[in-house]
């Protein structure tokens, strides 16, 4: 199911989105987890994905804080600490491209089907994170609906 082939299948008979659920679903289960990858992110989906899992989960958040501001060597005396660029560019590029790297080798993992070994590569892991606060699902719903908003106002 090509993505242009979805939207297309959606305008003609002007589904909702439960509609459209409903059909990735069964594509889904008619072809395997690859058909959403690929509807989601395309060909080159488990690249697409990684890149696209990192920004929206990790570069686009605190990290970036952390990385903006006034290079260290370029500061002057009146530039406040808060100011200063705490990650370099380069900090920046390892960090996307450990991130990628990972993510990417988990669709990996999923997209071949080996799901024991990406249970045991993640079984540690969760472990080591077990005091972590449980992700705010409530607030990420909502800062999606605020981008929903906006991009419908965009699109007219």
């Amino acid at each position: 199911m090509l993505k242009e082939e979805v939207l297309t299948y959606i305008k003609e008979n002007k589904l909702n989105i439960e509609d459209v659920n409903d059909l990735i679903a069964d594509a889904i289960a008619e072809n395997g987890i690859e058909e959403l990858l690929e509807f989601l992110a395309g060909q080159d989906y488990i690249r697409n994905l990684a890149i696209g899992l990192t920004q929206y989960s990790f570069r686009s958040g605190p990290i970036e804080d952390m990385h903006s501001g006034t290079n260290p060597k370029h500061a002057t005396e009146d530039t406040s600490l808060e100011n200063i660029s705490q990650l370099s560019q380069e900090d920046m590029k390892k960090l996307n491209k450990y991130m990628v790297d990972k993510l990417g080798f988990l669709l990996h993992l999923l997209v071949e089907g080996r799901y024991f070994e990406m249970a045991t590569l993640l079984q540690f892991p969760i472990l080591l994170g077990s005091q972590w606060d449980s992700p705010n699902i409530e607030k990420e719903e909502k800062d999606f609906e605020k981008l929903l908003t906006l991009m419908k106002k965009n699109s007219y």
